[in-house]
């Protein structure tokens, strides 16, 4: 259990960089295309993804040492005693809510892959099992002469027909196929077929399906994500605009309408098998968001200046790490927050039964407490590896005080071992600390150090230690 929450706490970080840096991006695309490329917008809208993937907010982590606090302490809420936040705390507490929102999530990763594995069932069962080779010498011809066009190489793409499918598309991840609906093979001439497998080439030169398939594991982590599904859709979108801006980046005028004309042929196609009732298995034409596509496809491929501004290209790349950059950094800031929220191992403390001692500059020493060595208990955890975010001081009777350099040891010794208090103080990425004074046992011969309870907790708002 604890191994599936720390993963939903990760993703939802990765999650909360993602959607600041996706947001930005979804708000300016449009524009940004109107100076730059899709071409150039598919990078961009992949490195925007890449920030659900990638946990930039761990290097600032490991910088300022709290990935280590996190791993080695329970997060640590204050609450006042009738307050909602302490009532909410107690739900959280009585229901276990952390174990549930993250079996929760896990749940919906596992729902979510078996509707995409049903999903390529059916297509399995309707499409490809029913899929025949195309032999036809018009098909065959264009075919070949469009993979020598593109230095690739025929026998190793498989062409075939298909039932149901409305429009042509590309499937495999290692061996290339290019699927035709049936009731297309007799409708197109020679010039409309050499376009439809030109652009079905091109996504499998850029290895676009592999692609698909990168983006569907990502989306399953975060099912719950509305924007990295507006990402991906928006990443399908440039995809298939980039594919005609290639292949028209150099044609007329004439010729980019009939790439237009060919688009809108098959739209019509698939709007007849709609109108017969058939399964559109895969399909761009066949929803109110398809149309939208064909617009924009459309609009592409008749854009006149294809060229991209360079200067509008080295800004949108500063705006791009701006992003990223202010996504890390709200990740960052998130990770108690969300630690806190969701961990499965959190600490609750009323404020009022926290002591809270004004510390000044002058004044960084510790008073020495008097505890019952009889009540001592001597089985406490202690600290096998140092952490420097973490200090550890040792404060005799006389209230003189030396600080730990070597990682304390929990284990007795045979020697005589002197009453101390031991100041566990922790610095926090905010400028603020908290102390734990506990009690303790220290052997000067052995240096041995043995935890005992807990005598008293402080913390301040700004570290003076």
């Amino acid at each position: 259990m604890t191994i599936i929450n720390s993963l939903f706490m990760a993703v939802a970080l990765l999650a909360i960089a993602g959607i600041v840096a996706g947001s930005i991006f979804l708000a300016t695309q449009r524009f940004i295309y109107k100076f730059t490329t899709a071409n150039f917008l598919v990078s961009v809208n992949k490195i925007m993804i890449l920030t659900f993937v990638i946990p930039f907010f761990w290097i600032l982590g490991e910088l300022d040492h709290s990935n280590e606090v996190f791993m080695e302490y329970d997060p640590v809420v204050l609450v006042q005693e009738g307050s909602m936040k302490a009532f909410l705390y107690e739900i959280r507490e009585a229901g276990n809510l952390a174990n549930v929102i993250s079996i929760a999530w896990f749940i919906g990763v596992i729902l979510y892959l078996l509707l995409q594995a049903a999903l390529y069932y059916r297509f399995s069962r309707d499409v490809w099992a029913k899929r025949l080779e195309i032999k036809s010498d018009l098909w065959q011809s264009t075919f070949q002469s469009c993979t020598a066009q593109m230095k690739m190489d025929h026998n190793k793409i498989g062409l075939y027909s298909a039932p149901i499918i409305s429009q042509p598309c590309t499937v495999g991840v290692w061996k290339k196929n290019i699927l035709i609906s049936e009731g297309l093979l007799q409708k197109l001439t020679e010039s409309e077929i050499n376009i439809i497998l030109s652009h079905e080439l091109t996504h499998i030169r850029k290895n676009h399906v592999a692609l698909k398939v990168l983006m569907f594991v990502l989306s399953s982590l975060n099912w719950f994500n509305p924007v990295l599904h507006m990402l991906k859709n928006s990443l399908n979108e440039w995809i298939e605009i980039s594919c005609d801006e290639e292949l028209t980046v150099a044609a007329n005028g004439k010729n980019r309408e009939s790439y237009a004309n060919v688009l809108v042929k098959l739209s019509a196609n698939a709007a007849e098998q709609c109108k017969f009732g058939k399964i559109n298995a895969i399909t761009y034409f066949g929803t109110k968001k398809s149309i939208n596509l064909l617009k924009k496809r459309i609009v592409g491929i008749m854009k006149k200046e294809q060229n991209p501004d360079k200067v509008a290209k080295i800004i949108t790349i500063a705006g791009t790490i701006c992003a990223v950059a202010l996504g890390t950094i709200i990740a960052k800031e998130m990770d108690y927050a969300v630690n806190a929220a969701f961990s499965n191992h959190v600490a609750v403390f009323d404020e009022s039964e926290i002591t809270f001692e004004e510390v000044t500059a002058i004044d960084e020493g510790y008073e020495y407490t008097d505890f019952d060595e009889n009540l001592f208990e001597k089985q406490v955890a202690g600290i096998n590896e140092r952490n420097l975010s973490i200090s550890y001081e040792i404060v005799y009777m006389d209230n003189s005080s030396e600080m730990l350099v070597e990682p304390m040891m929990t284990e007795m010794c045979d020697h005589p071992m002197e009453k101390v208090n031991v100041a566990e103080h922790t610095k926090n990425t905010d400028g603020s600390c908290v102390v734990l004074m506990h009690e303790g046992l220290y052997c000067k011969e052995c240096e041995t150090i043995i935890l005992g309870g807990m005598i008293y907790t402080s913390s301040m708002v700004s570290c003076v230690h």
